[in-house]
C-alpha cells in the first residue's frame, strides 16, 4: 500500500483542534480507526469505483483496497461523531470543512464525506447552512478533481447490474391540474414533432430568482429579474437513467469516444437502486461527451466542438454549435424556466412550508424525493406528480448540470437568451437532490460550486434539443 502520511493524518488534526470533553475520546478513535485502515488492504473495491476515479488521484496515491477501507472506517467514524459536531464554534467547523483557514488534509477529510456518503455540509450541520453557502461553496471545487486532469483509459464495458425488483418505472402520477402555465407567448416557427419521452417548452417570458420573503432563500438567488427565450426547446421528462447511460455509452465506445465515463446508477449502486434511477457520478464533461455521442446515434448534428472538431475525448470546455439540432444541456435560465411551468412558488406544486428535513413539506412530499422522503437514496424516475409540462423529479432525485459557467448574482436588468458567463471555474447544477433539504429543492435554488470534473452520488442531468 502506497500513502502519504499527510492525508491519514487530516482527520487526526482536524478532530484534535476540538475543544470540550469529547475531544480525547474521538481523538483516540480516529486514530484507531486509521491504524486499523494501515493494515486492511486486502479490503474488497468499491463497486462503484473505477481506475482513475480515485478522490486521491492527486496528490497521493493508495491501492483500491486500501482506500476503500479508510473510506469506510472514517464514513463509520464520522457517523458516530455526528452528535458531537453541535460542540463545534463556526471556526473550527471551517477548518474541519475545509475553509480558507485549513490545511490541505482538512479539503481531503470533508472530500470523504461529501463525495463517497453523499454528505452535504448542510446536512451535517444544518444551522451553518447560510455559512455553509457562502463561505464554505466558494472553496469546496478547490478539493475536487482538477478539471483540466485526464482519466484513465477507458475500462471494458460492464454487464448491466441487476436490480432489485421494484416500483414499476413507468410514469403513473397525472399533472397537477391547477398548474396551467402561463407565460407570456413568443410567436416561433413551428416546430418538428416533439421526440419521445420529452416535452415541447413554447418560447415566453418569466420571472427568474425568488422573491425576499421564500422561505429558504439564498442571497445569490436575486435580484429577480425578467427573462425571455425566444425560441422553444424540447426537453426530456426525466432525468437520464443509467440504462439509458449505457446504452448509449456502448455505441459511443465503438465510435470514437474512447474514454467515456462507465457512471453510476442511483445513489449506491447496489441492490438499493436499479437501472431505471438517474445515473449519478457523471462529470459536467461526462455528459456533453454522451450528449454528443447520443446525437450521433440518433442521426442529429452534435452541438458540442472542440478544436473545431466534435468533442468526443479528454475534458476540454468546448464551444455550443447554438444552430445543431442534437442534444445539449439546458441553461440555466431554461432549467427554471421549464421546471416553473407557468408557477411563481417555492416549487410548482405550492409554497415551501418546512425548509430542513422534517417535518415533511407537504408539497414538496407531491412531487420529488429529498433527504425527508427518500430513506436516503435515489428512486425510478417519474414516480412522483409531474408538472403542468410533464416534467419529473425536477425537484428533487439528483442535482442536475447546466450549461452555464458560475456567476454570484443576477443582473437586475431584462435580460434575452442568457446563457451564463463566457468563462469561470465552476458550473452550475439546479434542482437539489435525494439527500438535500427542501430549501435546496426550489425551483429558484442554485448550486454553484461544481467543477465541471467532479462526479458525485447526487449528480445527474436531463437532455434538451431545439425545437425550431
Amino acid at each position: 500500500m502506497r500513502l502519504l502520511v499527510r492525508d491519514y493524518a487530516g482527520p487526526v488534526i482536524a478532530v484534535s483542534r476540538m475543544r470540550g470533553m469529547f475531544r480525547i475520546p474521538v481523538l483516540m478513535i480516529c486514530v484507531a480507526c486509521l491504524a486499523i485502515t494501515a493494515m486492511a488492504g486486502g479490503a474488497s473495491a468499491d463497486p462503484m469505483q473505477e481506475e482513475g476515479d480515485s478522490i486521491f488521484d492527486s496528490p497521493a496515491t493508495f491501492d483500491l483496497g486500501g482506500e476503500y477501507a479508510y473510506n469506510t472506517l472514517l464514513g463509520v467514524f464520522y457517523r458516530g461523531l455526528e452528535p458531537f459536531v453541535y460542540s463545534f464554534d463556526a471556526e473550527e467547523w471551517l477548518w474541519v470543512t475545509g475553509g480558507p483557514e485549513s490545511s490541505p488534509t482538512g479539503f481531503y477529510f470533508w472530500r470523504y464525506l461529501h463525495e463517497h456518503w453523499g454528505w452535504s455540509i448542510d446536512y451535517l450541520y444544518p444551522d451553518y447552512f447560510s455559512f455553509a453557502h457562502s463561505i464554505v461553496g466558494p472553496y469546496l471545487g478547490v478539493l475536487l478533481p482538477d478539471p483540466t486532469f485526464s482519466p484513465s483509459p477507458t475500462p471494458t464495458p460492464i454487464a448491466s447490474p441487476t436490480p432489485t425488483p421494484g416500483p414499476d418505472p413507468t410514469p403513473t402520477p397525472t399533472p397537477i391540474a391547477s398548474l396551467t402555465p402561463t407565460p407570456d407567448p413568443i410567436v416561433s416557427p413551428t416546430p418538428s414533432p416533439t421526440p419521445a419521452g420529452f416535452s415541447l417548452i413554447p418560447a415566453g417570458s418569466f420571472t427568474m430568482g425568488s422573491p425576499d420573503f421564500e422561505q429558504g432563500r439564498t442571497s445569490d438567488e436575486g435580484p429577480q429579474h425578467q427573462v425571455t427565450l425566444t425560441n422553444a426547446f424540447y426537453i426530456q421528462q426525466t432525468p437520464v437513467t443509467w440504462a439509458q447511460w449505457k446504452e448509449v455509452r456502448e455505441w459511443a465506445l465503438e465510435n470514437g469516444y474512447t474514454d467515456l465515463w462507465l457512471g453510476g446508477f442511483g445513489s449506491h449502486g447496489d441492490d438499493r437502486n436499479s437501472i431505471h434511477d438517474p445515473v449519478t457520478r457523471v462529470s459536467w464533461y461526462d455528459v456533453v461527451k454522451w450528449l454528443n455521442a447520443k446525437s450521433e446515434m440518433d442521426g442529429l448534428e452534435p452541438v458540442y466542438y472542440a478544436a473545431g472538431v466534435v468533442y468526443r475525448t479528454g475534458q476540454r470546455s468546448p464551444n455550443w454549435d447554438g444552430d445543431a439540432n442534437g442534444y445539449r444541456l439546458p441553461t440555466e435560465a431554461e432549467w427554471e424556466y421549464a421546471a416553473r411551468a407557468g408557477t411563481d412558488t417555492a416549487f410548482y406544486s405550492g409554497w415551501i412550508t418546512y425548509i430542513g428535513e422534517a417535518p415533511l413539506d407537504p408539497d414538496l412530499d407531491r412531487i420529488g424525493w429529498y433527504a425527508g422522503n427518500s430513506d436516503r437514496q435515489t428512486r425510478p424516475v417519474a414516480q412522483k406528480e409531474p408538472n403542468a409540462w410533464e416534467l419529473y423529479d425536477m425537484s428533487g432525485n439528483v442535482w442536475e448540470w447546466c450549461w452555464d459557467w458560475s456567476r454570484r448574482n443576477y443582473t437586475t436588468a431584462s435580460v434575452t437568451d442568457p446563457i451564463g458567463p463566457a468563462t469561470g471555474s465552476y458550473r452550475i447544477a439546479r434542482g437539489g437532490a435525494w439527500n438535500s433539504h427542501a430549501r435546496d429543492c426550489r425551483s429558484a435554488n442554485r448550486l454553484l460550486s461544481y467543477a465541471p470534473g467532479n462526479r458525485f452520488h447526487s449528480l445527474g442531468f436531463r437532455p434538451v434539443r431545439n425545437a425550431d
